[in-house]
């Protein structure tokens, strides 16, 4: 654990100049899911990823796998602050993915269930990265809880290897 955090410390100290945080906030919009920056944080105009995961959801043992299984969605556009807020739950990505990771990080949005809790993480150009957790109320409306919460399972995805 305090390799971790450490670990953490460091980073946030290294992106701290360039970088920014935002909280993101899901609302509804003529019947529709949508996400807006929150009121804390900078106030980022454009989207370039998207990522909708159920915070239940366990880590699967591949990273493709994890992204079939865990997220209800996930988008990558470009940097060139195409797609703006709000941004529709679903609503493909309009600019050109410029990460030319190789890795496929698409996925399709699938129906969200009313009582889930929801993380949702958005990018937006090469520097702002934000984030909220969400659920569905059964009369359709949406209820935010909050920034994402880091979990050990997630120290799986930064922990270096030994």
């Amino acid at each position: 654990m305090r390799t971790f955090r450490t670990l953490a410390l460091i980073c946030l100290l290294g992106l701290s100049g360039c970088s920014y945080g935002f909280d993101v906030q899901a609302v509804i919009i003529d019947g529709r899911l949508a996400f807006v920056p929150g009121p804390r944080g900078a106030k980022p105009e454009c989207v370039s990823r998207v990522m909708v995961r159920d915070e239940g959801a366990p880590v699967a043992a591949t990273y493709d796998a994890w992204m079939r299984t865990a997220f209800a969605w996930a988008d990558q556009g470009g940097y060139g602050c195409t797609d703006r807020f709000p941004l529709f739950y679903g609503e493909a990505l309009k600019g050109e993915d410029s990460a030319g990771t190789g890795i496929s990080s698409e996925v399709a949005a699938k129906p969200l269930r009313a009582g889930v809790i929801y993380e949702v993480m958005i990018a937006s150009g090469a520097t702002g990265y934000g984030g909220g957790r969400f659920r569905l109320r059964p009369d359709g409306g949406v209820e935010n809880l909050g920034p994402p919460m880091l979990t050990s399972e997630d120290t799986l995805l930064v922990t270096p290897s030994r």
